[in-house]
């Protein structure tokens, strides 16, 4: 089996935490304050994937679902196993529920629901059917080029069509520590650092297991820096009340750039990087769905799973929610607290607790056989 390199794994990370942050804005209803929201969620972010890294580093060769089974008994562990698979297909869903508002929105008005949902999702299913090396290889091509290149050719575009008001990130704390918090904790936390969990299904899968938990911290720091660079930017930019306001704040700064009247309207381009970093988000937690069904169940045939998950984040994606305001607040509001609180950070700390009560346990006995 070709193994994942250092450099895939970064980008791979990266591309993924960016995922569907791109299209909604990141804690624009911190307003003006969001860039400080999203330096202290990155800084609660960093420790959320120590305690992964942590979790990997002490079970050595066992992939996220077969933590549970080794560590709580079969009789327990399975099921809490099957709750991520389970949560990584729906949140799958909720990604490309996300695409599909931002082109029916954007550019595509006049076609069905359905035609954009299926056919984003049949390039997923492809990249899928070649497996999940090929992905983050995949991930190590773009990345120069829409994060590295064509992210720098936006922000110089902005520069000099003059978008930039930097008076707009004044006054600083404006909102309080209260509100900040309430923004920070538990959404922008769990999301997108506890979703990062799905990669503890891959980390087997590196050619340096013993580097996944150095990887994944500064993968996490380098999407810290890339969103709070992006927040600032779009806030200068568009001002607190549309930046606030708009339903895709990044889309609408980019629709500021008019250089000399020869570079404008990059609404296709943009949206095609948007579109990106969703895929890589999506094939990741259905990769990793796929994954833990596959070692859950003992099904072989990987063909018939991929096809079942396509059928269920479709479906998912059509029927999660009437409107983008419900989608926005099941999201926003409802799910965090619901399931990412419990199944992304409290569920491994308790896991957590258990390998070290275990291990001392294991060590005392150890202590007295000898």
């Amino acid at each position: 089996m070709e193994r994942i390199s250092a450099y895939q794994w970064l980008t791979l990370m990266v591309f993924f935490q960016i995922g569907s942050t791109v299209i909604f804005g990141f804690s624009t209803n911190a307003g003006r304050d969001a860039w400080i929201v999203a330096i202290v969620s990155n800084g609660f972010g960093l420790c959320v994937l120590f305690l992964y890294g942590v979790l990997m580093r002490m079970q050595p060769g066992l992939t996220l679902v077969q933590w549970f089974p080794r560590q709580f008994g079969k009789l327990f562990g399975i099921p809490v196993a099957w709750l991520y698979p389970l949560i990584f297909l729906y949140i799958a869903g909720r990604v490309l529920r996300d695409i599909d508002e931002l082109i029916s929105l954007a550019l595509l008005k006049t076609t069905p629901q359905w035609v954009v949902l299926a056919a984003f999702l049949l390039v997923v299913l492809y990249c899928l059917q070649q497996g999940f090396e090929n992905i983050a290889r995949l991930s190590g091509y773009i990345f120069p080029v829409l994060i590295l290149g064509l992210f720098f050719v936006e922000v110089v575009a902005l520069y000099f069509s003059g978008a930039f008001q930097w008076k707009n990130l004044l006054p600083i704390g404006e909102s309080g520590a209260k509100a900040l918090w309430n923004i920070i904790w538990p959404l922008n936390v769990t999301v997108p650092y506890g979703e990062s969990i799905a990669f503890a299904m891959f980390w087997t899968q590196l050619k340096k297991p013993k580097d996944v938990l150095r990887l994944s911290l500064i993968a996490t720091f380098s999407y810290g820096a890339l969103t709070l660079f992006s927040t600032i930017i779009t806030i200068a930019a568009l001002d607190e009340p549309i930046f606030k306001g708009a339903k895709f704040p990044f889309f609408q700064m980019i629709r500021l750039i008019d250089v000399g009247q020869f570079i404008s309207n990059l609404d296709p381009i943009v949206i095609s990087q948007i579109l990106v970093d969703a895929f890589f988000k999506i094939t990741v937690f259905m990769a990793a769905a796929i994954e833990g069904i596959q070692q859950l169940s003992g099904f072989k045939n990987r063909s018939t799973i991929i096809l079942g998950a396509g059928v269920i984040v479709l479906i998912g994606a059509r029927n999660m929610a009437r409107n983008i305001s419900q989608h926005q607040e099941i999201g926003l509001n409802i799910v965090p607290k619901l399931i990412w609180v419990p199944c992304f950070i409290c569920i491994p700390l308790l896991l957590l607790v258990c390998i070290l009560i275990r291990s001392r346990l294991h060590q005392k006995a150890k202590a007295t056989s000898s």
